[in-house]
C-alpha cells in the first residue's frame, strides 16, 4: 500500500503560521534532511510585507530547534533574493563553503547557524 507514513512526515517537517486576526499573513517551514534540518521556504503575503514577518518567522523556527536540542541549522537562498539573504545573515546565518545548487535555472548558496 502506498502513502505516506504519518507519523514520520509530522517528525519530520513543521510549518510555522502567522496570523492577523484570521487571516495567514505569513507561513514558513523546516524540515529534517537525513539528520540535518533546514529552514524552508518562507512565504509573506503582499499585503504584510515589510512588516518583520520573515524575521519573525527565521526566530520562531530557530527557536524551536534549539528547544529541540538541534545544534545548527542550514538554509539555501538565492543570491539575488536580498531580502532573504539580508534577513538570514542578520539572524546570524554564516556562508558555508560548499558548491552553490542550481534548482530549475537559480542559483542557491548554503548558510548554516549554531545554535
Amino acid at each position: 500500500s502506498g502513502g505516506f507514513d504519518k507519523e514520520e512526515v509530522l517528525k519530520l517537517h513543521k510549518v510555522f503560521i502567522a496570523f492577523h486576526g484570521n487571516k495567514i499573513a505569513a507561513f514558513a517551514g523546516i524540515t529534517c534532511y537525513h539528520g540535518h534540518w533546514a529552514l524552508r521556504l518562507c512565504i509573506v503575503d503582499k499585503e504584510y510585507r515589510g512588516r518583520g514577518l520573515q524575521k519573525l518567522l527565521i526566530k520562531k523556527r530557530l527557536s524551536f530547534l534549539k528547544d529541540e536540542g538541534v545544534a545548527y541549522a542550514n538554509v539555501w537562498v538565492s543570491p539575488k533574493n536580498v531580502f532573504s539573504l539580508n534577513n538570514v545573515v542578520s539572524a546570524g546565518f554564516r556562508f558555508v563553503k560548499e558548491k552553490s545548487r542550481v534548482i530549475k535555472g537559480t542559483e542557491y548558496v548554503k548558510l548554516r547557524k549554531f545554535l
